[in-house]
């Protein structure tokens, strides 16, 4: 196995991805691959000892997407884009993954563009492991990968993200829940009614809908929403533990509210997984810390290791898709 960490594209410098990268690999011993610069990269890893070194390898890639660009744009103008060259280098590898901290509509093109999409699948989604109450996790799509998605698309998300409840999580038949306002079937606009309609009569384990309130309590394994909805509940929900994490330990050093809020600190969890694709796929942060990072190498070690991508697409065809 090996996973390739695209360093040239993350907001806080090619440095933060390498050093991530070759921390994973001293803790692991999984063999890595830096995509960037050639000469900033050599010389930061001869700096921290890792030149020359068996299981660490450099792709040179002198061009990056900018987070203020449009994707399709900056991918046709840019043929040596740093994603470009990651996603196309491991496209005919079984396990090799991609670890992405730049802009996710550029990761998310080159990923279509390269791997290729799963059968039947018109648009992919980003599923973020979270923690729940109790100790435990439930998955969310889609996290920001699709700004536009149909009832058939959203479907599709509960598929892929059972699947890999199923895979990741050891949960035989996970619940599947629909985001929305109310917990009551002719809550929201008709694409979220005709949504829950789909779902209550293609996925068996499908508990209906769940409001923002309650996904933390354990009634769900699978959480599904809109690209837009859940980026924002991401994002914010990120933010909420972060000023709370802060404030008690601010207030209070006690060990005991240490290990209460350890469970709920978001960096433990890397990344979002990209599914809908052939390939392994792991989408960061643009400001994503080296533990981040590393964790988020490891959620793909975990992918490949158990299939992930393989049984999706299985799931997929046994599921009957084209007749949706």
């Amino acid at each position: 196995m090996e996973v390739w960490f695209d360093t040239a594209s993350a907001e806080r410098g090619f440095e933060v991805v390498a050093d991530a990268g070759i921390t994973f690999f001293s803790d692991t011993s999984v063999n890595i691959c830096l995509v960037g610069n050639n000469k900033l990269l050599k010389t930061h890893i001869e700096n921290a000892g890792f030149g020359n070194r068996p299981g660490v390898r450099i792709v040179n890639s002198n061009e990056w997407v900018t987070m203020n660009e449009l994707p399709q744009n900056a991918l046709m103008q840019k043929e040596n884009a740093s994603i470009h060259v990651a996603m196309r280098e491991t496209a005919c590898y079984k396990h090799r993954a991609v670890i992405s901290p730049g802009h996710t509509g550029a990761t998310v093109l080159a990923a279509k563009t390269h791997w290729g999409m799963m059968p039947g699948i018109q648009r992919l989604c980003l599923c973020q492991m979270i923690p729940s109450f109790g100790g435990g996790h439930f998955l969310l799509s889609d996290a920001g990968a699709s700004v536009q998605s149909n009832p058939v698309d959203l479907l599709h998300y509960a598929i892929m993200t059972s699947a890999t409840a199923t895979q990741l999580l050891g949960i035989k038949k996970p619940r599947v829940a629909l985001l929305n306002i109310g917990s009551e079937s002719s809550k929201g606009d008709q694409r979220l009614i005709d949504t829950h309609n789909l779902m209550k009569q293609h996925l068996p384990e499908f508990v209906g809908n769940i409001e923002g309130s309650s996904i933390w309590d354990g009634m769900a394994d699978v959480v599904i929403t809109d690209g837009i909805t859940g980026n924002i509940l991401i994002k914010s929900s990120e933010k909420l533990v972060s000023f709370f994490i802060k404030t008690l330990l601010n207030q209070n050093s006690n060990e005991t509210v240490k290990n209460v809020t350890r469970h709920f600190r978001t960096h433990d969890y890397g990344g979002a997984i990209l599914l809908g694709t052939k390939g392994t796929g792991i989408v960061c942060h643009g400001q994503a810390s080296v533990t981040e990072l590393r964790n988020a190498a490891k959620l793909a070690i975990k992918c490949m290791k158990s299939n992930l991508a393989e049984v999706i697409e299985n799931t997929l065809i046994q599921s009957g898709i084209n007749n949706f």
